[in-house]
């Protein structure tokens, strides 16, 4: 009689991303840093630092440039920032807030599946509007759930991660997605 065995296989472990290490030294060092110390603040500060001296040295470093050189955080990839989420300490509001920022988009992000197409062109059009007043190229992932409601985690896996379902504000946008038309390009697109 033959016996039937299976291996295993070992789920692959998550890399820490660079805030998942700055917030681990963080609290390495918890009993030296000021009572009301904002970690989440210092780490998005440093996220902004960091990504604006990759910035200055990839120009710095090439006679020709193009191409896209941004912090594109996605929530479901980073664990800092899902425990912010599942905390109630990260909004879609705060993340559009950070593109203005320190990042290039709304990446990977849950939302509930009845989340109306009115409503998430809503969301897109405002990323575009941020690109273009800050001359940058903006982009948006968003992921509707059929089925999930806020809070619900939904599973992506592999090095997808899981994310919990951020809330959408319920104000319709119906209206001013239905009067059609088209976004032209913004002005400052003819110089290039």
């Amino acid at each position: 009689m033959e016996e039937n065995t299976q291996i295993a296989e070992a789920e692959p472990k998550k890399e820490l991303t660079f805030s998942d290490n700055l917030r681990n030294e963080l609290t390495n060092v918890q009993d030296a840093l000021p009572k009301d110390f904002n970690k989440e603040r210092f780490v998005q500060n440093a996220l902004a630092l960091l990504n604006d001296a990759v910035k200055k040295g990839g120009l710095m470093a090439s006679s020709y440039v193009g191409g896209l050189s941004g912090a594109f955080i996605p929530v479901s990839e980073d664990a800092g920032m899902i425990a912010a989420v599942e905390r109630g300490a990260l909004s879609l509001e705060k993340l559009e807030a950070m593109t203005c920022v320190c990042s290039v988009g709304l990446d990977m992000i849950a939302i509930p599946g009845d989340t109306t197409a009115a409503t998430i062109s809503a969301i897109i059009a405002d990323e575009a509007a941020i690109g273009m007043i800050n001359n940058k190229t903006t982009a948006v992932r968003l992921i509707p759930v059929p089925g999930k409601d806020v809070g619900d985690r939904v599973e992506f896996g592999g090095l997808l991660g899981y994310a919990p379902v951020l809330g959408v504000k319920k104000f319709s946008a119906e209206k001013f997605i239905n009067r059609g038309g088209r976004i032209p390009a913004p002005v400052r697109s003819l110089t290039n």
